[in-house]
């Protein structure tokens, strides 16, 4: 089957509804406890609103009949470029039609070659995506792109309902300007297993740095919480979040989790598990139902803490980088 790419910045809404009515992968549609047509809804939604933030670009592939057979949404990331100082790109997702094998990996691999023609022709340097472990032909198509294995990522779930009384409840209180500091302290180190450090091509620094500016974003992000509980006066455990309301399609309020931090020198002393359970209880009385949590799979630590804590595991993404030369 034959067919070619167009770059677009806008797309029929039946386009989108069409692909993820048939999209099986990712956060939403893995997890069994949330309804499969609700969830696919929710893929359409977060393509529109991707695509309508500034920069945002998509991949076309068209049948050989005139008709759209998958879409791949990308984006110039001018954060990351101001970080790291070299264009970078990052790939959201990608919508296929075809639900087998060959044709699957036919139109994936006509939304990377796409791909790469842009980031060529617009010299972008570095290129990240994450996608859905179980969609093996568009992970084939990046592989044969030159787009590297770099980590595993999971996507835990776990809902506010049925919790039980504490029974040394832990307090918690909203961040303070004095707390970025010592988050500061606490996230030396903490990072370490993330994809920017398993990339030999990140310069250390640069990637140690990317979470301390994370930290800083966070305090002046009107979306984002961070909570904080003290033990002996001093904080000492940290959650930044933001709620996202998908009542409108999957019927519930999450709490998404973006960033914990724990003292380093209580670490493995019990306080996450207690630290967690007093977030579910915060997250349950102000009115959320699941909390949306993800890892990479080789923070051991941090699995097994969800683990403890009743978080299920629902879909699992896989990292890769794309270099545009050799240099580090």
């Amino acid at each position: 089957m034959v067919m070619h790419s167009r770059l677009t910045s806008t797309l029929a809404d039946g386009t989108l509804s069409d692909l993820a009515a048939r999209h099986p992968f990712g956060r939403y549609c893995e997890d069994h406890a949330l309804p499969s047509a609700a969830a696919r809804d929710q893929v359409a939604v977060a393509a529109r609103q991707f695509l309508a933030a500034p920069g945002a670009l998509a991949i076309e592939a068209i049948d050989p009949d005139g008709r759209p057979a998958g879409v791949l949404l990308f984006r110039p990331s001018p954060w990351d470029t101001d970080h790291f100082g070299y264009p970078c790109v990052s790939v959201d997702s990608a919508l296929i039609a075809a639900e087998e094998y060959a044709p699957r990996r036919a139109v994936a691999e006509t939304l990377v070659t796409g791909l790469t023609d842009w980031l060529a022709s617009h010299g972008a340097r570095f290129t990240s995506v994450r996608v859905p472990a179980r969609d093996l032909p568009v992970v084939h198509a990046l592989e044969s792109a030159g787009f590297s294995f770099i980590e595993a990522w999971a996507f835990l779930h776990r809902p506010t309902s049925g919790l039980g009384a504490a029974a040394e409840p832990l307090t918690l209180r909203p961040a303070r300007p004095a707390d970025r500091s010592v988050m500061h302290a606490c996230a030396v180190g903490a990072f370490d297993t993330q994809r920017f450090h398993a990339d030999a091509r990140v310069d250390r620094a640069r990637a140690d740095a990317l979470y301390t500016r994370w930290i800083d974003t966070s305090f002046t992000d009107p979306a984002m919480t961070t909570l904080v509980h003290e033990h002996d006066g001093k904080a000492v455990a940290f959650m930044t979040y933001f709620p996202s309301d998908l009542s409108a399609t999957l019927g519930r309020r999450f709490a998404m989790w973006k960033m914990a931090l724990i003292d380093p020198a209580l670490r493995g002393q019990g306080l996450g598990t207690r630290f967690f359970e007093a977030l579910a209880r915060h997250h349950r009385d102000e009115g959320l139902d699941i909390i949306d949590s993800g890892v990479s799979l080789r923070n051991v630590a941090s699995i097994n803490l969800h683990a403890r804590c009743g978080f299920r595991l629902t879909s699992t993404l896989l990292t890769f980088h794309r270099w545009s030369d050799a240099r580090a």
